[in-house]
């Protein structure tokens, strides 16, 4: 029984819209979007489907139409600029695309349109750019490294390790023969060797001392010419100034390294050799640190600009 009403109900409906004329149609789908218009909150889908049925039945009435479709257009245009712009920030970039296109078509010229069209040129370009640095090495590193030094004793006399310090590093490199290596990460590594220049700061405020021994430390500065290879083998050739109390204690330094590589970060273990090239014995240092590669520099080419820019127009004509 509740289906057969439901059922008659509708009938009648459509048999009284069937019955409507062009003009009663178009006075009725008006007034629904003239009511809608009234509130705060309105579904632009909505206004829009009733705007496109509306056109059907405007022969007659093209200045009225013409006037309430720019009304409609004032709220929906802004809304659905704000939706493509957020398809954009999610780097949906295929619907943005899409969108723009149609809003191009669907809506008079109008700036807005035009800016929110360079906003999209803008982020996907960045986003194209962005994925061609991943592919370029960089060729300078910045590398400040936090270690621990024991203290420096005679070579003959060294028997075991027992008080540490420590050792602030800063280091800045040259990449030297920076090539492209094979990889199952999704990020393109590079395998290089390194040259730059070295400085070691060692802080006496602190000691690690296992041998419960009352002893004096004095801070000191290692300039260092640098050179690792591959990332893994290093050697450092410096002048190691020890600042007494009355007096400045010059030394030559090299420093053999084993290093670690763990992409941006790398662990480290050295022995260093001090001498003056007077005394008879040398004296040595064992060390342990953790050392941050910081790229600097990926060169961005005005081919590589020109090749982005194709990209972005072959996109947008998909």
């Amino acid at each position: 029984m509740k289906y057969f009403l439901s059922l008659t109900i509708i009938l009648s409906f459509n048999a009284i819209s069937f019955g409507q004329t062009a003009e009663e149609k178009y006075a009725q789908i008006s007034e629904d979007i003239e009511n809608l218009l009234k509130y705060k909150d309105k579904s632009p889908a909505q206004l829009k489907a009733l705007v496109a049925e509306l056109k059907k039945y405007s022969k007659g009435n093209e200045i009225n139409f013409d006037n309430l479709k720019e009304r409609v257009d004032k709220y929906v245009l802004p809304v659905e600029i704000k939706l493509t712009r957020s398809e954009i920030y999610n780097k949906n970039f295929a619907v943005a695309a899409k969108k723009t296109k149609e809003l191009k078509v669907e809506y008079p010229y109008n700036r807005d349109i035009d800016v929110l069209e360079k906003y999209f040129d803008k982020k996907l370009f960045s986003s194209y750019k962005k994925a061609m640095l991943k592919t370029k090495p960089s060729w300078f590193s910045l590398e400040p490294s936090f270690s621990f030094y024991s203290l420096e004793k005679n070579i003959k006399g060294y028997s075991s390790m027992t008080d540490f310090c420590p050792v602030y590093g800063l280091g800045l490199y040259v990449k030297l023969k920076n090539r492209e290596k094979s990889s199952f990460s999704t990020r393109t590594k590079f395998s290089y060797s390194q040259i730059g220049f070295k400085l070691d700061y060692r802080d006496n405020s602190y000691v690690l001392n296992a041998s419960n021994s009352l002893i004096t430390i004095d801070p000191y500065f290692n300039s260092q010419i640098s050179f690792i290879f591959r990332k893994t083998l290093g050697l450092d050739i410096g002048i190691l100034s020890i600042r007494e109390i009355s007096n400045v204690q010059n030394f030559y330094t090299f420093t053999p390294s084993l290093y670690i590589p763990m992409s941006w970060i790398s662990l480290g273990i050295h022995s260093r050799i001090l001498t003056d090239f007077k005394s008879n014995d040398p004296l040595i240092q064992f060390g342990a640190s953790l050392k941050f590669n910081i790229g600097l520099y990926k060169p961005f080419t005005m081919r590589n600009r020109e090749e982005i820019q194709s990209q972005v127009i072959k996109f947008k004509e998909k």
